[in-house]
């Protein structure tokens, strides 16, 4: 398996892994806290507001934040797998 093929799963498990294994410590360590900033946000988001008319089923401008948060969350993931493919191709090339 490549370093950028092993780079990207990491970075699929772990948010900021792939950084990590192919030694940008800053920029993984980086990545890490913002997934856990963003995910603690999300979390806390869900958990404040009372379920819409359905069961687990949020409703209101709360509902538009907590969406807001997963969102940012996601970009962030799919943006870690794609960087850390991108360093361990360069690795690969050196």
């Amino acid at each position: 398996m490549s370093r950028s093929s092993l780079a990207a799963a990491l970075s699929a498990l772990v948010p900021g892994g792939g950084q990590l294994f192919t030694g940008h410590y800053p920029r993984g360590l980086l990545v890490m806290a913002g997934a856990l900033l963003l995910g603690a946000l999300y979390a806390g988001a869900a958990a404040a507001y009372p379920p819409g008319p359905l069961p687990a089923q949020p409703a209101g401008p709360p509902a538009a934040v907590g969406a807001c948060f997963g969102a940012a969350f996601l970009a962030l993931w799919a943006w870690n797998v794609y960087d850390a493919y991108s360093l361990g191709r360069a690795a690969d090339a050196a």
